[in-house]
């Protein structure tokens, strides 16, 4: 039967893999606000640009989902927020749809990240599998994931979610190796 929980012990986090919502503004500002502080600089960029408007930033969200609205060299993608207990996000995801030549090198499919005061305990592993999850139920059989060759945690979750490690290239953006890897759904 059922474990008992032992008297004092936390219950296990509800993590709920949800689409971006408005109900969640004031903690999705608490976020940005911790990725402006913490974030690498297009982090802090990107947050800065949707706290700024948060109804704007999720009709954009749901308007490139899809296909419309796309800057040069985007694809169409769902975005994704991992929820613990409905209330805090703790993690974000992106799937693009398809990949382009240069989405093969840097991007892939799926992209994720932990919010910063969220780290080390094990949302990143979650986001990534509830995911690809999604790429499946989108009719997906492979998926790609690639992440700096340096990013040593990172390519620990993709080859616990099956990434097989193809390859690596210098990234057009910051000249640094990406490693490149595919899952099989």
């Amino acid at each position: 039967g059922p474990m008992n929980a032992q008297e004092g012990s936390t219950p296990l986090p509800l993590l709920d893999l949800i689409a971006p919502t408005l109900g969640l503004r004031e903690d999705f500002l608490a976020m940005a606000r911790e990725y402006m502080r913490l974030g690498n600089e297009r982090e802090q960029a990107m947050f800065r640009e949707a706290a700024d408007d948060v109804p704007a930033y999720l009709r954009l969200l749901e308007e490139r989902s899809a296909g419309r609205m796309l800057l040069d060299g985007q694809v169409p993608y769902h975005t994704y927020w991992l929820v613990r207990d409905g209330r805090t996000i703790v993690a974000v995801s992106t799937l693009r749809h398809y990949l382009t030549p240069p989405l093969i090198i840097e991007g892939g499919h799926v992209g994720y990240g932990t919010r910063p005061g969220e780290r080390r305990k094990g949302y990143g592993r979650r986001i990534c599998e509830r995911t690809l999850q999604k790429a499946r139920e989108r009719g997906l059989e492979r998926v790609l994931i690639t992440c700096n060759t340096d990013n040593t945690p990172s390519m620990r979750i993709i080859q616990s979610c099956g990434g097989k490690l193809e390859g690596e290239s210098p990234s057009p953006r910051t000249g640094k190796p990406v490693s490149r890897f595919w899952i099989d759904l």
